[in-house]
């Protein structure tokens, strides 16, 4: 081996040892998105641990809170972060914020947008690199990533003696499989309202459904509705509304109750609204018609904001399960209900 290759070979083998932390910034909604990017760099042999996804994330941020240590750490140690960006119709406060902590000034950090919509750009990227969903812009990063020396901040090129022809394949299979999970404009739903589904099992199920009254509905029965109900999926800023930041499968109504509870001091009941829901999904189980007295309660993602959570669909599932589609309709602001946010 001659000495151009031995130095070639010693700086591939400083490479690999470098730091090659990787930050995949995104909403909940586009972590489809987000999956086939880790899965291809885990597939160019950047190791699992060293990527790290918001939503796989363990554990849930609440508006008002740090973001969780993990999270921090992450976004600290990070050498790239892709952000990725969907459309300018949703909230991308929390992915700005996660930009700003990655951008600290003393660990350099390369901001990479993935830019899947023709909608304007938030203005606190516009001036990173910019890749656009087209399949030159997608191979011309994939490049980049392997073969620039760089590219990660202040380190050698990731892979500079993979094969060209590799590198050219890797930015090709990128592409395709983005296109594959990017909606097209076409395909895109406007959330106006945002929202939630709950499901509850058809234990449950059946035991509501021998309550023959409004008055059967005790306090008990509600609470034992509230653990029961399970949050499967949302809409929008669904669940913002409560005071949580990203959606986690598993949350149950009563999570949802009780931290939008501990944040707003009421005069008022503040038990009304989360009475009023149980009912509904209960005329919903024994097919009686809604009559709804539009309960409010003060949103946690704008405190101006007053919403109403509303039952608009429900279906009954094969092995008896129930699931409720959740509507957060805002509602004006209620007279002297309000005191205060904690």
């Amino acid at each position: 081996m001659n000495t151009k290759e031995n130095k070639r070979e010693e700086k591939h083998e400083k490479a690999k040892k470098m730091t090659r932390d990787i930050f995949i910034s995104h909403r909940h909604d586009d972590a489809e998105i987000a999956k086939v990017i880790k899965k291809n760099l885990e597939q160019w042999a950047v190791p699992s641990e060293r990527i790290f996804l918001s939503s796989e994330s363990t554990s849930s941020t609440m508006i008002g809170e740090p973001l969780d240590e993990g999270v921090k750490k992450a976004l600290h140690e990070a050498r790239i972060l892709f952000f990725l960006y969907t459309s300018e119709k949703s909230d991308w406060i929390w992915c700005v914020y996660e930009i700003g902590l990655a951008t600290d000034p003393t660990v350099a950090t390369r901001i990479v947008v993935l830019k899947c919509t023709d909608d304007d750009l938030p203005s606190i990227v516009k001036g990173q690199v910019v890749v656009q969903m087209t399949e030159v812009d997608i191979k011309k990063l994939v490049w980049q990533f392997h073969k620039e020396e760089g590219f990660f901040p202040g380190q050698p090129a990731y892979a500079e003696t993979v094969a060209d022809s590799v590198v050219e394949e890797r930015g090709v299979q990128l592409f395709k499989e983005l296109k594959e999970v990017i909606p097209t404009e076409s395909d895109r739903t406007i959330i106006r309202w945002g929202g939630f589904t709950l499901r509850i099992g058809p234990e449950i199920t059946k035991f509501l459904r021998k309550v023959e009254s409004l008055k059967g509905l005790s306090r008990e029965t509600i609470n034992k509705v509230k653990c029961e109900s399970e949050v499967v999926s949302v809409a929008g800023w669904g669940i913002q509304h409560f005071g949580f930041q990203d959606f986690t499968p598993g949350y149950k109504l009563k999570e949802l109750a009780d931290r939008w509870s501990k944040e707003v001091d009421m005069e008022s009941d503040k038990d009304a609204w989360i009475k009023e829901l149980c009912e509904e999904m209960w005329k919903c189980i024994t097919n009686r018609s809604p009559s709804l007295k539009w309960q409010p309660l003060r949103s946690l993602r704008n405190e101006n904001l007053w919403i109403c959570p509303v039952v608009c669909q429900a279906r009954q599932l094969s092995n008896g399960s129930m699931e409720f589609d959740v509507y957060t309709f805002q509602v004006p602001a209620p007279a002297g209900k309000i005191k205060k946010g904690k």
